[in-house]
This record gives structure tokens, sequence and C-alpha cells, in this order.
């Protein structure tokens, strides 16, 4: 009984609610009032409960992702750092990163959103070039699995163009094999 009462004041009094009718009120006061008195029905203490377990879930939930560190800042701390951290970071140094990211940007149609084109470049290059798991990428960039995963997603999907523009053959490329296969001792024992 003072358990929800304790509830009650705690969901009323504590969060920053939107108003509540005036009709909610007096409900929740009645029902609080029951079970303050032990005249109640168990169906009004699960209703009560119910109501503030959802309070408590949705709109008093602390987001996870809670740093005011971001990923955009943590990218643009690497870019404006020492040239070995965007290799260990991306794979690329800072000049071909910001290559890629112009060619992209320009041919590929990678635009900004809610997230910098800078950002999503990194974060893929970051996933890729680290095998970093998605909780890591979360993690770092300060953003939802489902952000990076979305993102990781598009940016794969442009890579997949890109290579088809970039990777072909030359005419004739691949009509002679090269002088050093035939005499590959290596090769000419696994056949």
């Amino acid at each position: 009984m003072d358990e929800f009462n304790n509830m009650y004041n705690s969901f009323y009094m504590n969060y920053d609610t939107p108003e509540l009718s005036e009709e909610a009120q007096r409900r929740i006061a009645t029902i609080v009032t029951q079970v303050e008195h032990n005249n109640y029905h168990e169906e009004e203490e699960q209703l009560l409960s119910s109501v503030l377990l959802h309070h408590e879930t949705y709109f008093t939930r602390k987001p996870c992702m809670d740093s005011n560190y971001t990923g955009q800042m943590w990218v643009d701390e690497v870019l404006n750092g020492h040239d070995g951290r965007c290799m260990n970071s991306f794979r690329m140094p800072k000049n071909i990163f910001h290559s890629l990211l112009h060619d992209l940007q320009t041919n590929y149609g990678l635009k900004h959103g809610n997230v910098s084109v800078m950002e999503k470049l990194a974060l893929s290059l970051y996933i890729l070039g680290n095998r970093e798991s998605n909780s890591n990428a979360t993690e770092r960039f300060q953003r939802s699995g489902e952000t990076v995963s979305r993102i990781f997603t598009d940016v794969l999907h442009i890579f997949a163009q890109m290579e088809i523009d970039t990777i072909k053959p030359t005419e004739g490329q691949l009509e002679e094999v090269p002088n050093h296969i035939p005499h590959d001792t290596k090769i000419l024992a696994s056949l």
C-alpha cells in the first residue's frame, strides 16, 4: 500500500511529465487512496503498476548514448591530429580520406542528414578497417545501433557502386597469362 503511494508520489512529483488530464489525476488519486485503505481491486493495483511502469519506461528513461563527446568530435580530432591516428582509425592517410569523401559526395550521392557525410564515411571505415562490431561503433560514435547499421549499409551500397565503376580490367588485360605464373613452382605444385 505504502509502496503504491510512494510510487505515485514519485511518478507525480519527481519527473518532468506532461500534465495529466483532471480525469486521469482523479482516477489515479482514487486508486492510490483505495490502495492506502486496503479498499481496492486487484485490477486497479495492476493498472496503477502498469501506468507507473509505462511512465518509467517511456518518459523517464535515460538515454544509453549519453556522452558529450560525440562521434563527429572524435572524427574531427582524428583528422586534425597526428597522421598516424587517421591510418590507425580509418586505414588511410588524411588526404586519401578527404579525396574519397569528396568523390563519394560528388559522384555517388553521399549526403548529409542527421549525421554528416564525414562521420558516415569515418564510421564505415572504422568498422571495416578495424573489424569492429556494431556495439563498439555505437559507443565510439555515440549513435544508436539502428543508426550505425543503417549508415554502414548505405555506405556499403555506395562502395559497391564505386567498385563497379573503379575496378574493371582494361581491354586485353585478362586475355594473356602473366609470364611469372606458368613458371611458378608453387602454382604448378597445386595443380
